[in-house]
């Protein structure tokens, strides 16, 4: 008795669905034309553009880490810049953009932008490489100042060692050539070679560290494109969905 009340139970719930069959195949069909017309006639189409940055790396690490230029581009001040160069709405632009460390890497940013405009995608993203280097271009001058003034010193510094050890070259010949007595001669002898030693170690040392803030500021650039920013591709609205939805009305 109990199972036959469950079937009624379950039989009059159908009959109700049927009984409103019309109403729900209407509803059903009213919103799938809502959704097709509004995704298909008045959703604008969106592009989107991608890139990767290389961010200036100096010996030692410093404040040009992936992380704080990541934070920097998505902060607001740097936002605010970003709209008044393309001319965008801030919040569009704070929305959109997408700034990444790739797995592995420690030296560059993925970025990307979605816009309605092609044209505005390419904009925003070489802008931010722009705004980069203004942002960060008396921090940037003055690491390559400070590494020019050390490689200029040790340059300094090579050529009056250079000239001692002539000095002391010199002078070791002169005594040996020279008729002092043999004790005098020999104490003579091993201060000069002493030192000449001690010369000869710093003129290692020093070309050491000049050929170290050469490899540096060679290897130093300002902010560049590693991936330069890549052609606008639709990414939506999605086109398949409209075509399933037609489809759907048209069985219906």
């Amino acid at each position: 008795e109990e199972e036959s009340m469950k079937n009624l139970d379950l039989r009059d719930y159908l009959l109700q669905i049927l009984k409103y069959k019309k109403s729900i195949y209407t509803v059903i069909v009213v919103t799938l034309v809502i959704s097709f017309t509004f995704n298909f006639f008045v959703l604008k189409p969106v592009y989107k553009s991608s890139a990767s940055i290389l961010v200036v790396q100096f010996a030692g690490g410093g404040v040009f880490t992936q992380s704080v230029i990541k934070d920097q581009i998505k902060s607001d001040f740097f936002i605010q810049e970003l709209a008044k160069k393309t001319n965008e709405n801030e919040n569009v632009i704070r929305k959109n953009l997408v700034v990444t460390i790739p797995p592995g890497s420690n030296n560059t940013l993925d970025v990307s932008v979605t816009n309605s405009s092609p044209k505005k995608c390419l904009e925003i993203l070489n802008n931010v490489l722009t705004l980069l280097q203004e942002v960060n271009k008396d921090e940037y001058t003055r690491r390559v100042s400070k590494i020019e003034s050390s490689l200029n010193e040790a340059k300094a510094k090579l050529s009056d060692l250079q000239k001692v050890k002539n000095t002391l070259e010199s002078e070791i010949k002169d005594l040996k050539s020279s008729e002092l007595i043999e004790k005098d001669k020999l104490v003579d002898f091993s201060i000069l070679i002493s030192t000449y030693s001690n010369v000869l170690q710093q003129i290692s040392e020093t070309n050491y560290s000049i050929k170290d803030n050469e490899i540096v500021l060679m290897n130093s650039s300002d902010f560049k494109f590693f991936v330069a920013p890549s052609a606008p591709a639709l990414a939506g609205p999605n086109k398949t969905l409209n075509i399933v939805l037609s489809e759907i009305i048209v069985a219906v």
